[in-house]
Order: C-alpha cells, then sequence, then structure tokens
C-alpha cells in the first residue's frame, strides 16, 4: 500500500461507458428475478365444521392441491364462521390452519364470507395475493402461480371469473365457487369497509356481498380471460364444462345470461397451462388429472351425457337459478 506498482504490474484502465453498462445489466436482471419470483400467497377455504373432516371436503382439499400448496412452503387456511366450532384434533395437521370465527352470522351467508376476508387480512398482512374458494373448489396451484407473476399485486384489482349482477351488468362480481384472488393493495383498501360492507351486504351470495364491496371501495375487476378468449377460471368442474355444448340452454339460463364475457366451452374450454381452478370438485379430486389424457377425453363425455341425459334440467346447478 503506498507504493507505486513495482516491475511488469500494470493498472487496469476502467471504462466507464462499459462499467455503466455492467451496473445497467445486473440492475436488469434484479428487477427481472423481482418480477418473477414466486409470488406470497395466502391460501383460504371457507367451509363448514360437518365438511371440514379428513374423510370429508377439508381431507380432499389437504390432499390434493392443498399439498401443491404446501411445496411452495405456503399454508392453506380452511376457516368457519358461526356458532359451531371445528371438529376436535384438527389443530395436528401440518401447513394448515382452522380457523373458528364465532360470530352470529350462521344464517348470513355474505357476512361470513367478509368477515373472513377480515381475518385473512388482519393474520396475513404481509401476502401479495389472497385467494378464496370454497371446500369443493379445486386450484391448479403451479398455473395459479405463474399467472399472478404476470400481475402486479400494488394494483388494486380482483381476479376470477366475472359475472354481472343484472343482465344489463350494473355491477360486476367473481363466482366464488370458481375461487377468485384479491391483491394486497386492493384488501388494503377494502380493509376498513369490510364490516359495513357484511351488515349491509349480509343476506347476499358471499360472492356477491364481497363484489359489491370491491366495487364500493374502488377495485378493479379484471377481465381475466386468456390471449385466446378462454376463462381461467372455472365454475363448474372439468366434465361440465367439456359437455356444455351439447346442453340445451333454453330460455332462463343463469350461467348464460349473467356471464360478463361470451361463453367459451367445449372441448376448447379450459387450457391446460391457463387454467386454474374448477368448482364442484367434491368426491372427485383425489382422482382429477390435469391435464386429462387426450384418450380419456372421450369416456369423460360419454359419462357426463349418461348421467344427465335423463335428469339435465333438474338435477344441474347450470340450469338452477342463481
Amino acid at each position: 500500500l503506498g507504493h507505486p506498482p513495482g516491475p511488469g504490474l500494470a493498472f487496469a484502465t476502467i471504462n466507464p461507458m462499459r462499467l455503466f453498462s455492467v451496473v445497467l445489466g445486473i440492475a436488469s436482471a434484479v428487477l427481472r428475478t423481482a418480477r418473477t419470483a414466486e409470488p406470497k400467497v395466502a391460501w383460504w377455504v371457507l367451509t363448514c365444521p360437518k365438511y371440514c373432516t379428513k374423510d370429508n371436503r377439508c381431507g380432499e382439499v389437504e390432499d390434493t392441491w392443498g399439498q401443491q400448496v404446501l411445496q411452495h412452503n405456503q399454508t392453506v387456511d380452511f376457516i368457519t364462521v358461526g356458532p359451531d366450532g371445528m371438529p376436535p384434533g384438527l389443530q395436528n395437521r401440518t401447513g394448515y390452519g382452522y380457523v373458528h370465527l364465532n360470530k352470529s352470522t350462521e344464517q348470513h351467508i355474505g357476512m361470513k364470507e367478509l368477515m373472513a376476508w377480515k381475518w385473512m387480512y388482519e393474520h396475513h398482512p404481509d401476502a401479495d395475493w389472497y385467494i378464496k374458494g370454497d371446500d369443493d373448489t379445486f386450484f391448479l396451484v403451479d398455473n395459479m402461480l405463474q399467472y399472478l407473476k404476470t400481475l402486479d399485486p400494488s394494483q388494486p384489482v380482483v381476479l376470477g371469473r366475472k359475472f354481472r349482477l343484472t343482465v344489463a351488468g350494473d355491477m360486476p362480481y367473481d363466482s366464488g365457487g370458481a375461487g377468485y384472488v384479491v391483491s394486497r393493495a386492493g384488501l388494503e383498501l377494502a380493509s376498513k369497509r369490510l364490516q359495513g360492507c357484511g351488515e349491509v351486504n349480509k343476506d347476499e351470495y358471499g360472492d356477491v356481498a364481497a363484489g359489491a364491496c370491491w366495487t364500493y371501495s374502488g377495485l378493479q375487476v379484471l377481465d381475466t380471460r386468456d390471449a385466446q378468449g378462454r376463462e381461467r377460471f372455472h365454475p363448474f368442474d372439468y366434465s361440465t364444462h367439456l359437455n356444455l355444448d351439447s346442453v340445451n340452454w333454453g330460455g332462463n339460463n343463469w350461467y348464460q345470461r349473467y356471464s360478463a364475457n361470451p361463453l367459451h366451452e367445449g372441448f376448447d374450454c379450459c387450457d391446460a397451462l391457463t387454467s386454474v381452478s374448477f368448482h364442484y370438485m367434491h368426491g372427485k379430486m383425489r382422482a382429477f388429472k390435469w391435464p386429462p389424457a387426450l384418450e380419456s377425453l372421450a369416456a369423460i363425455q360419454k359419462s357426463w351425457q349418461k348421467s344427465h341425459r335423463a335428469s339435465a334440467q333438474r338435477s344441474s346447478p347450470l340450469l338452477h337459478s342463481r
């Protein structure tokens, strides 16, 4: 130190433009990593005590898509709202939370959903995204996480299968059964209104009550269709969407009338990489494989048509009023 370089030694000449280019490249790489890093997600399922057992709906979730959530070092909270608590012994299952909110809301579906959202905001303040499903919702976890990487949680948005409250489309909301997602900024914006929204909309369906709260709070309900116009969040099970082209819609079908976007059903309904959820999956989760093998599509369609041929209008959730 302090001595001039000896014979044969020389200081390297630093090109300022080259240095700037290197620093800019490092900064760009850091930004790309930040944008593509796996988002921190708080998953939750609205359920009730009679369904939240190892042999019933909560057990199905834990054995299937819940395991995929755990592989990403994330957790799933099962939430019930009402006077009845969770069945005993559930707290022993690692990676899952079992939450009982003892509120007098057993007859008020809208209040239940919004009180559960309030709990999620208070107990997971550092999440980027909050994902809600029913206990018969099946999430394609990897597809969902890949989709969320393309979006910005600092924007107040809601993601899901978009419906409209009336045919005139005066208020958008996302299907609760298909699952829906609220950004960090969105839930923060709505957090102070959740209690009031629940009281005003307590007798609405949970997804409609939540949709009213998001709209009132200034959240944007995004169009989540993929580049080919296919929905990502599916409000029925796969076999139903696969066969919708064969359903006689009639003139009074809520699904057709209240969908915010043109229906895209049949064999091209559900893309292998962009689909993120299916509904009405109770009893089907453990055997469900995605994407289905091509040779199994005809069998799925034949089985669905056989089970619905005699009683489609009487038993199909598609043809019931909402």
